[in-house]
């Protein structure tokens, strides 16, 4: 996953700290990789970490603070206060920093100002040649209204960064219930293609066995102008899209989403749920090889060790292994908030495992 050219800036992100965010009273992490694999219990930190990053970088594209909050609960009403670490947003800020290659930095700081009653965050970003910026907007503690200001990327390298931040996707296995944004959104892009559509196909079914052919059909109870329907040929008769099982309708979606981005990152919650062993391992293979062609950084979370043995075997030299791919061990102390992201190397991945297991079955 090399930058196309020497001369050509295409951004990935080398650092993150985090301080105050959700669960997480401090966490760093000094050398992130191409592929970065987050193992852990439950609770430890891993999906904070990865919101962390995606909503910092879209909330320089407009105002995301609330679906932060979403994302996990859907409720009628919600609080500013849920950002953060132990609710305590009086007397502390919730600050998110990323560095980039090059040095290119942004920051996210979140502020209570309790004599105005708002939340108000504060964007920065910078280049080593240049100074931080002051920008950001506020918001009322239950978000019902905000007041704008319009933040802008002031770095070298301020379109490609923007580029990236607009194209991420945080992917989780809430995704497979969505149809209308899968198939609306990223097999309609796909379709238009006819290399992309096919490549998707050939991929689909060498994860699960499907024939590799898919096409849009309208369905037979509704109007002509109902949305035609994404369909899998299946023997001799198509499926639509709401008839996959959970972990096809999972895998599709990663593998669709991968597809459509270039130059940007993915967050992929647990991508192992729903999957069968061989699923998994090509799953895992071929989302890899796609992050690959398209200049993709890849930040997973996984409960199984599978992951992290499929993702090692995927690089064919050790010093590519080495440059590109990270396995961190979160945990968590419940007493602190701390948040510790302890790098793992293929030597001690089965001491790793072997010490969950004695834990466990003893």
């Amino acid at each position: 996953m090399s930058q196309a050219s020497s001369t050509r800036y295409v951004p990935f992100i080398k650092e993150v700290s985090i301080d105050n965010f959700k669960g997480i009273k401090h966490c760093e992490i000094k050398d992130l990789g191409r592929v970065n694999l987050f193992v852990g219990k439950n609770s430890c930190g891993k999906s904070a970490i990865m919101e962390a990053m995606y909503f910092t970088g879209k909330e320089f594209l407009g105002p995301n603070l609330p679906q932060c909050i979403t994302r996990r609960a859907d409720r009628d009403s919600y609080s500013a206060r849920e950002l953060w670490y132990g609710y305590d947003m009086m007397s502390s800020e919730v600050q998110v920093r990323m560095k980039f290659v090059e040095n290119d930095l942004v920051r996210l700081r979140i502020q209570y100002i309790e004599q105005e009653k708002i939340l108000r965050d504060f964007l920065f970003s910078s280049s080593p040649q240049t100074e931080l910026e002051d920008m950001g907007r506020d918001y009322s503690t239950n978000f019902s209204h905000r007041a704008e200001y319009r933040p802008n990327l002031h770095t070298n390298h301020n379109t490609e960064i923007r580029r990236f931040f607009d194209r991420s996707v945080f992917i989780d296995p809430t995704v497979k219930t969505d149809v209308r944004q899968i198939e609306g959104n990223y097999l309609n892009m796909l379709k238009l293609s006819e290399v992309d559509s096919s490549d998707l196909a050939k991929r689909t079914a060498e994860v699960y066995g499907t024939r590799p052919s898919w096409e849009f059909l309208p369905h037979p109870d509704f109007s002509p102008s109902t949305p035609s329907r994404f369909t899998i040929l299946e023997g001799n008769r198509r499926l639509f899209f709401d008839n996959f099982g959970d972990g096809l309708r999972y895998g599709l979606a990663i593998l669709a989403i991968a597809k459509t981005r270039m130059e940007t990152a993915l967050f992929i919650e647990e991508i192992e749920s729903h999957q069968h062993p061989e699923a998994i391992k090509n799953l895992v293979s071929n989302v890899k090889s796609i992050a690959e062609m398209n200049s993709l950084q890849l930040f997973i979370t996984t409960h199984n060790r599978f992951v992290w043995n499929c993702l090692e075997k995927e690089f064919q030299t050790e010093d590519e292994r080495q440059k590109s791919l990270r396995v961190y061990h979160v945990v968590r102390d419940k007493n602190t908030g701390i948040v510790e992201c302890i790098a793992q190397t293929r030597e001690n991945a089965n001491e790793f495992w072997s010490a969950i297991d004695k834990e466990l079955y003893g």
